[in-house]
């Protein structure tokens, strides 16, 4: 009957040791934010390519803001005297004779 006791003893251990081990953690390091932006854009054209090809109207032009997060956008309509200054943080919305939307760049 001497061998019940250390049984239990080893069965116990045994236990332990399995639960000690479920609750180590796997921890990562220090992960930079993913962004959607290519390198160099500082106006977020990168991310509003999609919306070239469709006619500028209130929302649209409201979503490119938003979505862009530049800090000015510039609606260039044929004929639009604009200056020569380079922004990189203005997103540039060249527009055809229809209102619709041939290129987003930054500038």
């Amino acid at each position: 009957m001497r061998a019940a006791p250390a049984l239990l003893t080893i069965a116990a251990a045994l236990a332990v040791s399995a639960c000690s081990s479920r609750e180590q953690r796997y921890e990562t390091g220090v992960r930079e934010p993913i962004s959607l932006r290519d390198d160099g854009d500082e106006c977020g054209a990168s991310l509003v390519q999609s919306f070239t090809g469709l006619r500028a109207n209130a929302t649209l032009r409201e979503e490119i803001a938003s979505r862009s997060g530049a800090r000015t956008i510039r609606w260039i309509e044929p004929g639009t005297a604009v200056t020569m200054d380079y922004s990189v943080d203005r997103l540039n919305a060249e527009l055809d004779p229809d209102g619709v939307i041939l290129t987003l760049r930054c500038g």
